[in-house]
């Protein structure tokens, strides 16, 4: 189990291991940089929890070259984690949470 406290102040937790998990896809580009930060060093994986809120967590990889800071543990909106994940590789999650969303935007 692992916890995460929100940093947006509001106390809330994030328990990892009971939320599903989509990590960021990597740009084909040598330093496999993340789509969702267009930075080589950081990465974001987005969370759905068990009563459906989403929630991005932001992360230094071990290897970045500046100081290494607190990961970001964010909410986002519905619409925002729709984009994200068609935007990182997950269209068949984005589908299935999703689904009116995209056959409306199709039309």
């Amino acid at each position: 189990m692992t916890l995460h406290t929100l940093t947006d102040g509001s106390g809330k937790v994030l328990d990892t291991s009971k939320a599903e998990e989509y990590p960021d896809a990597s740009i084909p580009d040598k330093h496999g940089t993340s789509k969702a930060t267009l930075d080589p060093y950081e990465r974001e994986t987005l969370y759905r929890t068990t009563g459906g809120s989403w929630i991005v967590i932001r992360w230094q990889k071990a290897d970045a070259p500046r100081s290494a800071k607190k990961p970001e543990v964010v909410p986002i909106d519905a619409a925002s984690a729709m984009e994200w994940l068609l935007e990182n590789d997950h269209q068949e999650a984005a589908k299935k949470y999703f689904a009116k969303e995209i056959d409306q935007a199709t039309l």
